[in-house]
């Protein structure tokens, strides 16, 4: 899911997701567990082998003709009763963090009624509407939405950024992050989606295309921020008082701290990792491909923003 297809679509959708994946967690008995503790797994695992699904790890899925990549997808037993088993496959050289997200979208296939898939619909003739493009990407948009929630309720993470005063390292730190065990760009993805304050969020892929050797090609894979009068995040990474810039040069994991970009100041947070397996939309057909990269995922507020919301206190919606 990327933010910037439609970000207003996909915030009106965030109390529908709320909804359902708190009854996904009350199916699978999961509590206010977390994707960080470790019997949030297991809990799950269990009902899928109950119901007699199980999990393959494959690269033949890689490149499906018509389809391009697919990084993951559930195929069922009985092509109308999604609980009667079926076998989950994720593509196998995602780096783990991710192969977790994937299975957890999965998931919410499964035990989510309001979601149809492919594999449930594609001989239906009376819902042959469901498996068009647009209801399809409509629809795996709202199952990340719930799988976010169900792997990081917001009302605990919000809880957690007013305590910690918005220092975003708490959920990703590498060894004492609350939501290490996903991406990085996933866990401030949730973050930008629930904040009202302006953040700017961006994600970058960093592609060698000479062996080592400049030039490097930079990819915007998301961009988004409610403040219209935000810079654009090519500005702000080629300019040498960002904390963006000094990040991609040192090709530092993390670096935090203030920016000082066209005579104003942002307080951001940007997060550098190395060779990582990311799906690119082709230059060539409209089908993703899969290519190794560096990322970087950038999150940041206008400076007086920042000050007046670590100020805040954090008051459970009703």
């Amino acid at each position: 899911m990327r933010l910037k297809k439609d970000i207003t679509g996909i915030k009106n959708n965030l109390t529908d997701a709320k909804r359902q994946a708190a009854d996904i967690r009350n199916i699978l008995g999961l509590g206010e567990k977390t994707i960080e503790d470790p019997a949030f797994f297991s809990i799950i695992v269990k009902h899928l082998k109950d119901l007699n699904f199980d999990l393959v790890y494959t690269n033949k899925i890689q490149n499906i003709t018509g389809y391009g990549h697919i990084p993951s997808i559930t195929v069922f037993n009985e092509q109308y009763n999604k609980h009667a088993g079926g076998r989950i496959y994720i593509y196998d050289k995602y780096s783990r963090k991710k192969k977790k997200e994937l299975f957890i979208h999965e998931v919410v296939h499964i035990y989510d009624i309001y979601t149809p898939t492919w594999s449930t619909n594609e001989k239906d003739l009376q819902n042959g509407f469901i498996i068009s493009e647009r209801i399809l990407r409509n629809v795996e948009v709202k199952t990340d939405l719930i799988a976010m929630e169900l792997m990081m309720p917001i009302d605990q993470t919000q809880d957690t950024l007013f305590k910690n005063s918005y220092n975003i390292d708490v959920f990703v730190d590498k060894k004492n992050g609350k939501y290490k065990a996903i991406n990085t760009s996933t866990v401030l993805m949730w973050l930008t989606i629930n904040d009202y304050s302006n953040a700017h969020f961006a994600v970058l892929y960093f592609i060698d295309t000479n062996n080592g050797n400049n030039p490097t090609e930079i990819i915007k894979i998301d961009e988004f921020c409610n403040d219209k009068s935000a810079q654009d995040i090519y500005d702000i990474i080629y300019n040498k008082n960002s904390i963006a810039f000094k990040t991609i040069l040192e090709k530092c994991p993390n670096k935090s701290g203030e920016s000082d970009i066209n005579n104003k100041k942002y307080q951001c947070f940007c997060y550098y990792k190395e060779e990582m397996q990311q799906p690119l939309p082709s230059s060539i057909d409209p089908y993703e491909i899969i290519i190794t990269c560096d990322e970087m995922v950038i999150i940041g507020w206008s400076k007086e923003a920042f000050d007046f919301i670590t100020k805040l206190q954090f008051k459970k919606s009703a």
